[in-house]
């Protein structure tokens, strides 16, 4: 039993771990941008491989403050000084993200052990 695509699965969903933990630990730093991690598929059922994809890569936001008036502009939420962006981090998303590594690698750690298991006994049968 080949278990190369359940060790590649394991990597791509550790660094999507090390992603959220990171935009997290941020989530209160003014202009922070989260990053996320793509999975790709490998070719010929060779697992999975992650891309770390960084949010400034997506284009300006749009929308109502980018077009008001000069006058009629918002005063900054309580606890920023003006010209500073909050944070953009959604902790609901990273969290949510979070718990579906951990079950991601969790699936993919008992494939392994299961084949570790497996070879164990057709030693001990061989023996």
């Amino acid at each position: 039993m080949d278990i190369s695509a359940s060790h590649s699965a394991l990597q791509a969903y550790g660094l999507r771990q090390q992603a959220a933990a990171h935009n997290v630990a941020n989530m209160n730093t003014d202009g922070f941008s989260p990053s996320r991690v793509d999975l790709e598929e490998i070719q010929d059922n060779g697992g999975v491989r992650g891309r770390v994809v960084s949010s400034n890569q997506v284009g300006a936001e749009t929308g109502p403050a980018a077009t008001q008036p000069a006058g009629d502009q918002e005063q900054p939420a309580e606890g920023f000084e003006s010209g500073r962006e909050p944070s953009r981090t959604d902790v609901v998303n990273e969290f949510t993200t979070m718990m579906e590594n951990e079950t991601a690698y969790s699936a993919n750690a008992a494939v392994i052990r299961t084949n570790q298991q497996m070879t164990g006994e057709v030693l001990n049968l061989l023996a």
